[in-house]
């Protein structure tokens, strides 16, 4: 890769510790900058990672001429403002998942990122892993047969303090926004096509946000997807893939390092590919690669992708009546 990838980090949140942690593994890579509105915090997480300049500001981040990418680690209401700024800096983006709100504003940022010809990508880590590009060889080499219907849950349960992001319409959160994105992000990466109908049904309570929802997703060829997602409610979090022949059991799916292929009860392949640090580091490789080739877009998560999970969550959205403060959606 030759010199150091400098990457700057703009919100130093539990994320944004994750995501550092990982360019740890990186030989490569280093962090050269963060910036937040905290100095406190953004001390405590420049001394915690060996971060050298530290900013009061997410703008000083962008601004600083030795950062080759941000990675940006901000409530969903601050991606797109912050996306563009640093578009406008000539900063190769990656952007935690959800992209922006919704998909207005993905349209917009998009065309804008490709009209000024700069890096940019959604962070979807899971999109990334080693175990998944298994399972696409297993399904495309026909070891299952033709894939019939696919069911996976991603639900967790945790005490949210009040007002924080996950449960703030403030802040644009909700269980789709939060972790169903990384549904119908693998269901499109199994299957390779975006569904043709989407039925969903939501638990909207006091937060004014879904705390959880079920929804299916059906496909042009008849394979049918269900799917739960949910910030209230601890669910097994594997993926089950059923086809004509069998079926595949991808454990843990969002962090997975291990599947298997059953068939009639009896297991008869199986595939373990252990993270190198705890798993981001593969998205963070791939801005890499990107960049040093020139690249403006991922060939693994391009941004038309992203586009299609932004207008299948706005939809959804749009259904429940479920609008941000100040989002107008026609």
């Amino acid at each position: 890769m030759g010199s150091t990838f400098k990457w700057g980090i703009i919100g130093p949140g539990i994320i944004a510790n994750t995501f550092a942690t990982s360019i740890g593994f990186i030989p490569e890579a280093s962090i050269t900058a963060v910036g937040g509105r905290n100095m406190g915090k953004v001390n405590e997480f420049a001394d915690k990672f060996n971060i050298a300049n530290r900013y009061n500001s997410y703008e000083e981040v962008i601004a600083d001429k030795e950062v080759n990418a941000v990675y940006i680690a901000l409530p969903n209401t601050l991606h797109y403002e912050y996306i563009k700024k640093a578009i406008d800096g000539g900063k190769a983006v990656l952007c935690e998942k959800p992209l922006v709100l919704n998909s207005v504003e993905s349209e917009k940022i998009i065309a804008y990122a490709r009209e000024k010809k700069v890096f940019l990508m959604e962070a979807v880590w899971t999109r990334f892993l080693p175990i998944h590009k298994v399972v696409k060889e297993w399904i495309n080499s026909g070891e299952i047969g033709d894939v019939r219907m696919i069911r996976a849950d991603f639900a967790f349960n945790v005490p949210w303090p009040a007002g924080d992001r996950h449960i703030n319409k403030e802040l644009g959160g909700g269980a789709i926004m939060d972790v169903g994105v990384y549904l119908i992000s693998y269901a499109h990466q199994i299957l390779g096509e975006h569904p043709e109908k989407v039925v969903s049904v939501p638990y909207i309570d006091e937060t004014g946000v879904d705390v959880k929802n079920s929804f299916i997703m059906s496909y042009k060829n008849g394979t049918l997807v269900s799917c739960n997602s949910s910030v209230i409610t601890d669910m097994p979090q594997d993926c089950y893939i059923f086809g004509s022949k069998g079926h595949i059991v991808v454990k843990d799916f969002w962090r997975s390092t291990y599947a298997y292929i059953e068939e009639r009860g009896e297991k008869v392949k199986e595939a373990t590919m252990p993270f190198t640090g705890n798993g981001y580091e593969e998205e963070a490789i791939e801005v890499m690669n990107c960049v040093n080739a020139g690249k403006t877009e991922s060939d693994i998560l391009p941004l038309d992708d992203s586009l299609a999970y932004a207008r299948i969550i706005t939809n959804m959205r749009k259904e429940w009546n479920l609008l941000f403060p100040g989002e107008e959606l026609s």
